[in-house]
């Protein structure tokens, strides 16, 4: 059941919490179902609704990684590690000794951390104190979204793999993180 709500309000007491909500104007009926959907006691599950579009701008990016891939006999996954390697978003850190641990153990250990974020968060160990974190796309504005989507167009086209026309692609960076 999908439920539009308008407004909520907390009505907190001493023994109790209780939350209003406005769902505009329903029938009978349709109240009679949704409070019937209630009546038991336990643990629901309430998530917003967000609208799916059938070509995100995350999706074309895996479906080139997908193709370039195929046609170097590599992973997607090795494919967008490249990408984001080469023209991806990074933080340039520097590490120390400290008492309970040297600059490269702290590396290390920021490493595994960062790394279990997701596929596209990556290190570049620059010196035996300094590396570059990259975050994964999913952090991405439209403009660092549109130069990992450029730079995958541009390895794609050199691979003979068809691309999205230059007016596509601004149509759909253009809603990237509606």
């Amino acid at each position: 059941m999908i439920l539009q709500i308008n407004a909520v309000k907390p009505l907190i007491s001493l023994t109790t919490s209780v939350l209003q909500m406005d769902i505009g104007k329903v029938s009978n009926k349709q109240l009679e179902t949704i409070v019937g959907a209630f009546t038991k006691p336990g643990a629901y599950e309430v998530k917003r609704v967000t609208k799916k579009r059938s070509l995100s701008a995350n999706n074309y990016a895996w479906f080139l990684c997908d193709a370039i891939a195929q046609k170097l006999g590599t992973t997607k996954e090795a494919v967008y590690r490249q990408a984001v390697g080469d023209v991806g978003v990074y933080e340039h850190l520097l590490f120390a000794d400290t008492q309970t641990k040297t600059a490269a153990e702290a590396m290390a250990d920021f490493k595994r951390k960062w790394y279990s974020n997701g596929v596209g968060w990556l290190t570049k160990t620059i010196d035996d104190k300094t590396l570059h974190a990259y975050y994964g796309s999913s952090t991405y504005s439209k403009e660092e979204m549109a130069r990992l989507i450029d730079w995958l167009v541009d390895q794609a086209q050199d691979l003979g793999v068809p691309t999205m026309s230059d007016d596509e692609l601004k149509l759909m960076i253009g809603r990237w993180k509606e």
